[in-house]
């Protein structure tokens, strides 16, 4: 079910520690078409058709709540 898993190259700073900018990894396309996305997960997140994918961490999953509220020493 998973497609093609293909080679590239970290391209951005903001995984330090986990990719570092121009290391290789490996990243299989269409995996979540066929398994359950899992916290934790390390993903490629692209948020338009015309930018390219970044690698984030899965935090939150479907079925999660949150809520946002005004911080109290804040005016």
């Amino acid at each position: 079910c998973p497609g093609e898993t293909k080679t590239l190259t970290m391209t951005d700073p903001y995984m330090q520690g986990i990719l570092q900018k121009g290391e290789k990894y490996r990243a299989t396309f269409n995996y979540y078409a066929c398994n359950p996305m899992k916290r934790g997960d390390v993903v490629l997140h692209r948020l338009s058709a015309t930018t390219e994918p970044s690698v984030k961490i899965v935090q939150g999953i479907p079925g999660d709540k949150f809520s946002l509220s005004k911080d109290k020493d804040q005016k």
